[in-house]
């Protein structure tokens, strides 16, 4: 599968992107055509590049809540002359690191923000450097999923989980903030040890806390939308009792 990740920055045009790309990458990264080539590891993005977007304020407002966007961030959003969009293949944490890296460069290239298009989630420049910083594999997991998703049954989902390799989950019967919570318990677990899980098996954050069966969703809230349905699944957690 592929991630996509938009990038808005005040390159006055494209000429003076690549020539940024390529100075603050020490010519490691080389653009061509609709490519973004990294000579060091032999691979690409796909790199596209459009004009001002008016509509680029409301979308990294609504994305940006659950990270805490600041309005005087949001204002340079709003004044940016560029954006970028990169793709890769993703599904695994290596790519998704790469992904990751890969915006990080266009930040200190003169980019001012990341939405991550196939989560629905945006971070200020800061937030997205600090998150690589010290780096560890877990930290990808904040940049990729967004977890505190609330549909009109008062099912907590999430979604994201795609760009690491690994099914979302829908947890039932929850209060939210338990909800999420457990979600977060349940992914990390899935991503540090990457066990083996099956339809029926049983999960519990703790050997004296409560038990919740796991069972297939077979209905992704997102059935059907290229950027957020996710085609590794997505689990259901219910209380068992």
């Amino acid at each position: 599968m592929e991630s996509t990740l938009c990038i808005p920055g005040n390159w006055a045009d494209r000429n003076e992107l690549l020539q940024s790309i390529i100075t603050t990458s020490n010519g490691r990264y080389l653009p061509g055509g609709f490519m973004l080539f990294d000579s060091q590891e032999k691979r690409h993005c796909i790199l596209e590049v459009v004009d001002h977007d008016p509509k680029m304020y409301e979308a990294f407002a609504i994305a940006g809540r659950p990270t805490g966007y600041s309005a005087a961030a949001l204002s340079k959003i709003a004044a940016h002359k560029l954006v970028v969009y990169i793709t890769t293949e993703t599904g695994n944490l290596a790519d998704a690191k790469y992904l990751a890296d890969t915006a990080a460069m266009l930040l200190h290239a003169g980019g001012l923000g990341v939405k991550v298009e196939t989560t629905g989630k945006a971070f200020e420049k800061e937030q997205w450097l600090e998150q690589l910083t010290d780096f560890e594999e877990n930290k990808l997991y904040p940049l990729f999923v967004l977890d505190s998703i609330v549909d009109r049954e008062q099912n907590v989902y999430s979604c994201g989980m795609h760009n690491l390799g690994l099914p979302d989950t829908i947890v039932s019967g929850v209060p939210f903030q338990e909800a999420v919570n457990l979600m977060q318990t349940f992914h990390y677990y899935q991503l540090m040890e990457q066990p083996v899980i099956t339809n029926n098996q049983t999960f519990s954050t703790a050997p004296d806390a409560p038990v919740y069966i796991i069972t297939e969703e077979t209905e992704q809230p997102y059935q059907g939308d290229e950027l957020f349905e996710n085609p590794f699944g997505m689990w259901r957690l219910t209380p068992a009792s």
